[in-house]
């Protein structure tokens, strides 16, 4: 699970052990951009926390289907945006090209199994599948854990694919995706003989989850072998149902939070880089999002016995993200990274222009100096800018529509001292000034 492994580093924790969210040097886990394939994507938690958070309970994208990650904890380049925290960066990896493997787990929570292999003989495309199905309440059955008599058993299941497609002399085409729904919940008791002095016996809760993304990249590589344009088309879709509830004396239900979300999304992806030479690049990219949201929330308030409603109705927004940025290796001890990122929020003229800078020197094979800076903003989740709150006349309206981004101003100076192949001590010092929050 990425979000735990990350947690094992210096200035890097977890909200608790049951929620895997990630607070970097204090800052808030809704800080973190998550990304899949060079594309921005939802929260890829099971069991998630709520609109705009980061973590839950385990994730939705199996080990097996992962080559490996990038974890960037600040100061990070500028083809990295809308992160004030961190970017958890995600790579699926290719199926195997040569011959076909396939492997089944079974345990007593569930049963996994991954297929992969090429397509045809003599070609270099492959698949990759993985399907994944757990419920506790099996071990609860056979009384291996207690999950009392009331309780909804946990459960899900995802689904994730990585399609490989080769083109000769000129590139490459991955299409990939990830799916996946989760449920749990508890059930109040219907004799008050049971209730007592225990309010939670009369409670009932109910939440369910389902995420779905799906992919295309197509990377075209010029006959220089210096120049490739990748373009990224992707489309998410997020529903979240979350149901609190009361038992009455006379065994009515009364709700008293309901949350009910659905949530799309669809971005183009455009990078171009090109390699001047062995010490000089630079690349680009323009990123579209378009999110659109149906957005209900309710809280009963017991002292005016009244719904007070959060945010109901459909609101959409576009943002468009643009970048550059430069790599420059003056002598095999010192490299200069400069970049700058823009972004801007179509939905009330909101804007950002970020510049960033790091520097790479090694001293020796064992020793390196690091140094980074830069300007960092993020787009808050859609509800947000939709919630009804009290306006100036006392009316209830939509009076976050005008909210700028939150930004933060990133410094970071490291010393990488490297003995030998078996040992690594990384120290940094860090400064932070968030503005605009």
């Amino acid at each position: 699970d990425p979000s735990r492994m990350v947690s094992a580093f210096a200035g890097v924790g977890a909200v608790d052990v049951d929620l895997n969210e990630i607070v970097i040097r204090g800052n808030s886990p809704r800080g973190i951009l998550w990304r899949l394939e060079d594309i921005e994507i939802p929260n890829p938690n099971h069991f998630p926390d709520g609109q705009g958070g980061s973590g839950g309970s385990l994730s939705m994208i199996s080990s097996d289907m992962l080559s490996d990650f990038d974890f960037l904890t600040g100061a990070f380049p500028a083809e990295y945006g809308n992160a004030t925290s961190g970017v958890i960066d995600l790579n699926l990896r290719k199926g195997n090209a040569d011959k076909g493997e396939y492997t089944f787990l079974v345990g007593d929570v569930g049963a996994q199994a991954t297929l992969e292999g090429p397509f045809a003989k003599g070609y270099r495309g492959s698949y990759l599948i993985n399907y994944r199905y757990a419920s506790l309440s099996t071990i609860d059955k056979l009384h291996l854990v207690n999950l009392g008599d009331n309780n909804i058993a946990p459960k899900f299941q995802d689904i994730s694919f990585a399609i490989n497609l080769p083109i000769k002399k000129s590139g490459n085409i991955e299409l990939f995706g990830v799916g996946g729904n989760n449920s749990q919940g508890n059930e109040a008791a219907r004799d008050s003989l049971q209730w007592g002095n225990d309010w939670d016996k009369r409670r009932d809760e109910f939440e369910k989850h389902n995420l779905g993304i799906l992919g295309l990249k197509y990377q075209y590589n010029f006959l220089n072998h210096r120049t490739y344009i990748k373009t990224i088309v992707a489309t998410t879709t997020q529903w979240d149902l979350w149901d609190k509830g009361f038992i009455t004396n006379d065994y009515q239900r009364q709700t008293e939070i309901k949350e009910n979300y659905t949530n799309r999304t669809t971005r183009v992806n455009l990078t171009m880089n090109h390699s001047f030479s062995a010490r000089s690049s630079i690349r680009g990219g323009i990123i579209y999002n378009y999110l659109w949201s149906n957005m209900f929330e309710e809280q009963y308030l017991w002292h005016r016995q009244i719904f007070n409603v959060g945010v109901q109705g459909i609101g959409s927004a576009a943002f468009w993200q643009a970048y550059i940025q430069n790599k420059y290796r003056f002598s095999d001890h010192l490299e200069l990274f400069t970049g700058l990122h823009a972004m801007y929020l179509m939905l009330n003229d909101k804007y950002s222009i970020e510049p960033r800078l790091s520097l790479k020197y090694h001293i020796n094979q064992n020793n390196i100096l690091t140094f980074g800076s830069g300007i960092h903003s993020k787009v808050e989740a859609l509800p947000v800018y939709f919630s009804l709150v009290p306006l100036e006349d006392g009316a209830i309206g939509e009076g976050n529509k005008d909210l700028g981004l939150t930004k933060a101003f990133h410094n970071v100076i490291g010393y990488d001292f490297i003995p030998n192949r078996k040992i690594h001590v990384k120290a940094e010092l860090y400064y932070q000034y968030l503005f605009n929050v």
